[in-house]
């Protein structure tokens, strides 16, 4: 089965890892009651909480403490544009105002959540091949954008922590090897700076295979 091309990475009993480009992804926690196993309930653990309220077709309000955000969906095609404004101004509009945050669609792209000052941006169009944006809410720059698996919960309010797949090269020591002509991979948690979008490798990992 032919692999995606990507970058290699040396993990340290010298096996290589191979970052996940364009596939589907396959994971297997080992602790999986753990919460960050489960990422379709990630929302209430990792984003602020918002209020959501269709307000025309196709257009959800997201209304939060200090932001809100319209999604609009695109008519023929997948993905929304989103506007972002500061909750003060209590207007669920479904187009851009003056002083919005206004993104437009580029691949498929979803409101996630809000953290803080950070719009997180969820694209994809299948459950396994999906990339994160963050963009900063106070100044507009664009803070992150990569592949990743699901977002998880970290231990203060500056950082969110990511999970992001790989291949690797054999099974990984301690992880059962894959059947069924899937490839044996590894799945790693880093830690992303909300106010910089620095990201580190937060020293965990988990079992994984991959298509």
């Amino acid at each position: 089965m032919h692999r995606p091309a990507g970058r290699v990475r040396l993990l340290a009993n010298g096996m290589r890892m191979q970052r996940i480009i364009g596939m589907g992804v396959f994971a297997t926690a080992l602790a999986a009651s753990a919460p960050w196993a489960h990422p379709q309930s990630q929302s209430a653990w990792v984003f602020d909480a918002v209020s959501a309220d269709t307000v025309a077709p196709s257009v959800v309000c997201y209304t939060g403490p200090r932001y809100i955000v319209v999604e609009r969906q695109l008519e023929g095609s997948l993905g929304s544009d989103l506007f972002a404004r500061a909750s003060a101004r209590g207007r669920c509009d479904a187009d851009s105002l003056p002083g919005d945050l206004v993104h437009r669609n580029e691949w498929a792209d979803y409101f996630s959540g809000v953290r803080g000052d950070v719009l997180v941006i969820d694209s994809g169009t299948g459950p396994d091949i999906r990339e994160v944006t963050m963009l900063d809410l106070r100044s507009g720059l664009r803070l992150l954008h990569r592949s990743y698996l699901h977002l998880a919960p970290s231990a203060d309010s500056l950082t969110i922590g990511l999970w992001d797949g790989y291949y690797l090269d054999k099974t990984g020591p301690g992880c059962p090897p894959p059947v069924g002509g899937l490839l044996p991979g590894v799945d790693s948690l880093f830690t992303v700076n909300l106010r910089t979008g620095d990201v580190r490798f937060a020293g965990r990992t988990r079992c994984a295979v991959r298509q």
